[in-house]
């Protein structure tokens, strides 16, 4: 299966008569033909076009290698990560590009990433749980369309991880894009700790909530659990309740956000429930991930610097990977 061409798996590669020659062309329909066949029988859903790369880097490393009474330690766990890392993104259906010291790049499916970059941080931080050593990491994921350079997405993983997971987030954070043919459509960004819910990133376990409704609504007949039209017009409701200026104070307080895009879900006319206290269990962990957060570790969690105004990327990340970037 490697040994492929990749572009075998996609409909509209195998309709691009510019990709393939005249005799060609009439093997590329067989194809894409039998593929139809397979889907049906096996209940598949079409590939995703998009693939994920994960970047990581750990958090204040070199400023503790000058003390001799640290290195030791740093070494040692760093070997330990090292060592291990390859397993760990392997349980993830991923390929190890690196794992040198505490710089980690992974291609993965679309699926895994998240996963795979939870995992990852869970035994970073163990590599270095009983010794001096202070330490966190930081993962940048490029959700990439197949026909972007991979070159520039690589450039671009650099970018998310120096600029918006670490000088952004405070550090010992997590941060992802979404690069169609057309540009970028969707940044998200969050310190771990506010990112993370039970081992898994929130957005992740939401996005597989997602996923299972889809699936009950063509077995079953449901609703989805996100409506198309919640999501579309999300944006434009977090336009209206954002402060139009960066020092004013925010049209409604939290809890009146969320109660406001509450009722919009239960207005969206393809909500499964039909109760303010169901649809707040919904919306509520939805909106605390669109709202930025900034890390400071001199600080409780509590205290963190959270923003006044919602961002709509974190709601389209969720559609997003729960739709595996396949629009129908």
């Amino acid at each position: 299966w490697a040994a492929l061409d990749g572009t075998v798996f996609f409909d509209a590669m195998l309709e691009n008569k510019n990709l393939w020659d005249e005799p060609q062309q009439v093997l590329a329909k067989n194809v894409l033909e039998q593929l139809y066949k397979v889907r049906k029988v096996a209940k598949l859903d079409p590939p995703s076009p998009f693939y994920a790369v994960l970047l990581m880097d750990g958090d204040e490393l070199g400023i503790q290698m000058s003390n001799p009474h640290k290195q030791r330690a740093i070494a040692d766990g760093l070997a330990r990560f090292t060592a291990e890392a390859g397993n760990i993104v392997y349980a993830h259906n991923g390929f190890l590009v690196y794992a040198g010291g505490d710089d980690v790049l992974v291609l993965l499916p679309l699926e895994d990433a998240l996963h795979c970059a939870a995992a990852l941080r869970k035994y970073y931080l163990s590599c270095f749980a009983v010794t001096p050593v202070t330490t966190s990491i930081s993962a940048a994921i490029e959700y990439a369309h197949v026909k972007m350079p991979l070159g520039k997405v690589l450039r671009d993983a650099h970018d998310l991880l120096d600029n918006v997971a670490k000088d952004g987030r405070g550090r010992d954070a997590i941060a992802c894009r979404v690069w169609k043919p057309g540009g970028m459509t969707v940044e998200w960004a969050q310190p771990w700790e506010i990112a993370m819910k039970d081992c898994s990133v929130f957005i992740d376990l939401l996005a597989e909530a997602f996923r299972k409704e889809q699936k009950m609504e063509v077995s079953e007949g449901e609703p989805d659990r996100f409506s198309g039209k919640f999501f579309y017009r999300i944006g434009e409701r977090f336009d209206l309740l954002n402060p139009s200026k960066k020092d004013e104070a925010p049209v409604l307080s939290p809890i009146q956000a969320t109660d406001l895009m509450t009722m919009e879900y239960l207005n969206s006319g393809d909500s499964a429930v039909k109760t303010m206290n169901e649809a707040r269990r919904i919306v509520q962990p939805l909106l605390e991930q669109c709202r930025p957060v900034e890390r400071d570790k001199a600080k409780p969690k509590e205290r963190w610097k959270v923003s006044d105004s919602l961002n709509a990327d974190g709601a389209l990340l969720v559609r997003f990977l729960a739709k595996k970037g396949v629009e129908r």
